[in-house]
């Protein structure tokens, strides 16, 4: 590097400011000059002019090949260019070339090789005489537009490339195999590659004068001006690599071309020399140093998306580009080969970028492997890394921290909590160094912190970090983010990119984030398992436990939640790491055992055993044996006992099943707890039967230890019931409270707890509960919510709280069967912007909801019990098809899948806004029940939205005010067509900057519906917005 070129990159570095975020994607390549070995035979040269050979393996080269071409067809050629990737050549010889990266790398970018559907090229198959005749036509940026007028007698005009090779022999690149053949689907050899490159680029008197076929091609191929044997070997009459034929149609690019200009006796006149890829793409190769993309930068320039700054080696002057390539951020500050284009007066283009390691000296070390950082607060900065003896010298370097480059003034300000800085709980360093004389000149750190996402908006993200001064705590973190142009963020999402606004509570977000939170990325991985945790470490940045047999690192945020033998949910971050456990107090299940509630029990038909019906924690009626020994707990027992053979099992558990001796419900003796956890062996026989047991009187954290307590109307004392913290995730099983009904399975629904359906704020869940299985902690594991049969649920009730009767934006709707071969349907759709889905059963009703209740409201009470007043409009026993009655844009609420209320037809909502018509038995604008009772709803016109301190909607309906909304909930959005009335989900949502008051002339704009509960605690808002 040039002392010019070294103080201006320095110059670069020092003044440096700009926003960035770095990638990791690319490749490494080497501009080496390995000598290529060509070897000919006495019968090579026996063949004609571009003699080539036989046979196409799959996944031909070519383009437009029609079906049943006789040829392999091949995929389609790009004729814009593309951006230069690595292919996929897993287990190739290419594997390491970055010679052969850096032809494709161009070739790819011109759209003279594409890749396969998979994205991998297959640089190790060979090219047929076809193929290869498209290729150079291409490289040619020469139009197939010729005819085939039958030149080859082996060559038909259904012939996938008849009309490539008619026009490649107009243009001399062939000539045939001398016998009135072509073998368009033989092998190409490399002495036939050589000769139709340097037929192209028209040196065909030259190779002749050397001798011609083959030996004269190869020694002009391989000559300066030429060059395409470089890097390229091949033997004169072998079959060619995929991989080779790039490299050699690469060097023809860059080769001298001789353009003809003309004739002079029957002779051909050429242009002034330049390159192929100048003559036929006006492409440019130069040669520099990338000091900036629109994401990352090393300079102060101001790059704007789509754009690049290049430091020339011509004249040292930067350079801006316009550039769609992604992934360049690991090249900054290193010397690169780039091919760009002209662009009329305008910004030129670059195509493609690669990057030479013989020029630059990169380093990168995980966080992990750092050992010490030190000296950068005095500009002698250095870092001690695991296994290198040598400290890295960065003395002088400027420093990306997260993607933007921290100012003199900030590192002043920081002083030697810089060096803390650089040392990331998790993350890497890349030390660049531009010029190779041990000195790095750049630091590039990436580090990550984990969040627990409480809310998030476009503006916003809150949640919970790691306390990193109270080890095992966690504390609130606010990132603000305003809409600053000099902003640059990116929130990925199991692998999509989303909005800000779109993440959920309880996401698992790794966040990287500049210091001034103008760079922030966020990645959202979405991967969770299930289990128990066991061989628990807690220890600052290196805690871990095992699951399932497999040992994960604990991040710190998560160390707080993480108890031992526990059937949790666990979250995983963008490390592999555990950072979110849901329902930590889990389950204290021992290896193997399962809860389950027994049925019934009987003799089995063959006597040769007792069975027990029951229904497992998997939600599955099943029938066991009991084995010839059972550790046995009884429900009265303080310890296990063992049941020496089936007889005495037997004699003891069908005594227990026929007297229904099992613990009893405290506040009605008549309802028994039949919950068991229990154990089977390998033929399906229990080996292990514990019975509830009444956690007051008994210690053993080996029991089934059980509240009998019901908890029905117990007040929440600091976040509690009853003492208990009912958390999400927790094994629920709905049960019947007679011992007839729970003989039934159909009577039966087991999954996992909804928090919000038990905790309340006044005076408790309306539901008969009791919660069970404790280790020391106030969390229980398994929830028994008790109903009076299954036909209770085919009304709504429980209506004091939304979780009870959670709700449902409709976006879809898929007819299935239950295992019973009934009729059934999943809903799928979207509640706050979340997805949620419900399956219903066969015995489901849907219910349009009305005001012709109780003082005209959406409630009827009869009999002191509170039910939606409703018209019944369709039910799964009719046999008629629930996707008449319901489809998107609907709005619905439920109770499991049995009884769902149609709050609002979208249909209904068209003729009643836009139409101005009323809809019998449909619910009419208005605000109904009005704070009077726990559950209300409006709906009417949004008058006005305002975000200044708190978030407020105004909501044209009589005795209403202004709402106050919590801004961090996005609010689901249908949009109706005006024209149509097709109602359509708008999946990004709606916060509160985003309403639109409804314009009764134009009637555009939105409608909405609001739904309170606990006494005028809002729960959410639905916008339906009109639009032309």
């Amino acid at each position: 590097m040039g002392n010019k070129m070294k103080k201006l990159i320095c110059a670069l570095l020092a003044s440096a400011m700009l926003v960035g975020s770095v990638g990791v994607v690319g490749f490494a390549d080497e501009d080496t000059n390995a000598e290529t070995v060509v070897t000919t035979s006495a019968e090579a040269t026996e063949k004609p002019a571009d003699a080539e050979a036989t046979e196409a393996p799959a996944g031909a080269e070519a383009t437009e090949a029609p079906a049943g071409a006789e040829a392999t067809e091949a995929p389609a050629v790009t004729e814009a260019p593309v951006a230069t990737v690595a292919p996929t050549t897993s287990g190739s010889s290419y594997d390491n070339d970055s010679y052969y990266d850096k032809a494709l790398s161009l070739c790819s970018a011109l759209g003279i090789i594409t890749g396969y559907e998979d994205g991998s090229v297959k640089p190790d198959s060979k090219v047929t005489r076809a193929e290869m005749a498209s290729i150079v036509l291409r490289m040619l940026d020469l139009t197939s537009t010729s005819t085939y007028q039958n030149g080859f007698t082996d060559v038909t005009s259904s012939h996938w490339a008849a009309d490539q090779i008619q026009t490649a022999l107009e243009a001399n690149i062939i000539s045939g195999m001398g016998d009135g053949t072509f073998v368009p689907d033989g092998e190409v050899t490399y002495a036939q590659v050589c000769v139709m490159l340097v037929n192209a680029m028209n040196y065909q008197d030259d190779a002749e004068y050397y001798g011609g076929y083959p030996n004269g091609y190869i020694k002009v191929a391989g000559m300066s001006d030429l060059e395409i044997t470089k890097n390229a070997p091949g033997a004169a009459d072998v079959a060619s690599d995929r991989g080779v034929v790039i490299k050699m149609v690469y060097n023809a690019l860059l080769g001298q071309y001789k353009e003809i200009n003309g004739y002079e006796n029957g002779a051909p006149t050429y242009k002034a020399n330049g390159t192929l890829a100048k003559a036929k793409f006006d492409v440019i190769d130069k040669k520099g140093v990338l000091t900036a993309t629109s994401k990352t930068s090393v300079s102060s320039t101001d790059v704007q998306d789509g754009q690049i700054e290049i430091v020339s080696d011509d004249d040292d002057e930067a350079k801006l580009f316009d550039c769609d390539l992604t992934g360049l951020e690991d090249y900054l500050a290193q010397k690169i080969t780039y091919y760009y284009k002209e662009n009329s007066g305008l910004t030129p283009k670059v195509l493609a970028v690669t990057y030479d390691a013989s020029k630059t000296t990169t380093f990168k070390a995980d966080a992990d492997d750092i050992q010490t950082v030190e000296g950068f607060d005095t500009d002698e900065g250095k870092f001690k890394i695991d296994g290198v003896s040598k400290k890295k010298n960065c003395a002088g370097a400027s420093i990306v921290y997260n993607g933007k480059i921290i100012s003199k003034s900030q590192l002043a300000e920081l002083g030697e909590s810089i060096n803390d800085l650089l040392l990331p709980e998790k993350g890497n360093i890349r030390l660049v160094d531009s010029d190779k004389d041990d000195v790095f000149d750049v630091v590039f750190v990436d580090s990550y912190e984990t969040m627990v996402v409480s809310s998030a908006t476009d503006e916003r993200i809150v949640g919970k970090v790691a306390d990193d001064d109270n080890f095992g705590d966690t504390k609130a973190l606010t990132i603000k983010l305003d809409d600053s142009e000099d902003r640059t963020i990116s929130v990925t999402k199991a692998g999509n990119e989303i909005r800000l606004r779109n993440l959920k509570k309880n996401d698992v977000a790794t966040i990287r984030r500049s210091l001034d939170d103008t760079v922030v990325d966020v990645v959202v991985t979405g991967e969770s398992f299930t289990g128990s945790a066991s061989g628990i470490s807690k220890k600052v940045d290196k805690s871990y436990a095992t699951i399932n047999g497999t040992k994960y690192d604990v991040a710190n945020v998560a160390v707080g939640d993480l108890v031992s033998g526990t059937q949790s949910t666990f979250y995983t971050d963008m490390f592999g790491r555990i950072a979110y456990i849901e329902s930590a107090g889990g389950s204290v299940l021992q290896s193997g055992e399962k809860y389950g509630w027994i049925m019934n029990g009987y003799d089995s038909e063959d006597g040769s055993g007792y069975i027990i019906e029951m229904m497992t924690q998997d939600g599955k009626s099943a029938e066991y044996k009991l084995g010839s020994s059972v550790d046995y707990w009884a429900p009265t027992a303080t310890a296990a006992t063992t049941l020496s053979s089936k007889e005495e099992a037997k004699s003891t558990i069908s005594a227990l099943v026929s007297a229904n001796s099992f613990m009893k419900l405290s506040s009605d003796a008549n309802v028994a707890i039949r919950l068991v956890k229990y154990k089977v062996n390998s033929s399906g026989n229990i080996t292990r039967l514990y019975c509830a047991v009444n956690a007051k009187t008994v210690s053993d954290d080996k029991a089934l230890r059980i509240n009998p307590t019901n908890l029905k109307s117990t007040a929440v004392v600091s976040g509690l019931v009853g003492g208990y913290k009912i958390g999400d995730g927790i094994v629920e099983m709905s049960v019947p409270k007679t011992a007839a009904d729970m003989k039934n399975a159909d009577n039966y629904k087991v999954g996992t707890v909804n928090s919000g359906s038990y905790v309340v704020r006044e005076n408790g869940s309306s539901r008969d509960f009791v919660v069970g299985q404790f280790e020391n902690t106030n969390v229980p594991t398994i929830l028994i919510n008790f109903t009076s049969s299954a036909d209770a649920l085919a009304a709504v009730k429980d209506i004091d709280t939304a979780a009870n009767n959670p709700t449902m934006v409709v976006n879809e709707i898929e007819t299935g069967v239950d295992d019973d071969d009934n009729t059934v349907y999943t809903i799928n759709g979207y509640f706050n912007g979340a997805e949620v889905s419900l399956t219903t059963t066969k015995n489901a009703v849907l219910g349009k909801l009305n005001n012709k209740g109780k003082n005209n409201g959406i409630i009827a009470d009869q009999g002191g019990s509170k039910f939606y007043s409703t018209t019944d409009i369709w039910n799964a026993k009719s046999g008629a098809k629930l996707t008449d009655y319901l489809s998107e844009g609907d709005y619905i609420l439920y109770d499991g899948g049995d009884r769902i209320v149609l709050v609002l037809d979208a249909d209904d909502v068209y003729k009643q806004v836009y139409e101005g018509k009323t809809v019998a038995d449909a619910l009419p604008f208005g605000a109904y029940n009005q704070f009077i009772a726990r559950n209300m709803m409006v709906y009417g016109a949004v008058l006005s939205s305002d975000l200044d301190d708190e978030a407020k909607v105004e909501i044209d309906a009589s005795a209403l005010n202004t709402l106050q909304f919590d801004s961090s909930k996005l609010m689901d959005t249908i949009e109706i067509n005006i024209k149509t009335g097709k109602a359509s989900i708008d999946t990004d949502g709606s916060e509160i900057s985003d309403l639109e008051p409804y314009d009764s002339e134009t009637k555009t704009g939105d409608y909405a519906i609001a739904r309170f509960c606990d006494k005028g605690a809002l729960q959410e808002i639905v916008i339906y917005r009109f639009v032309n």
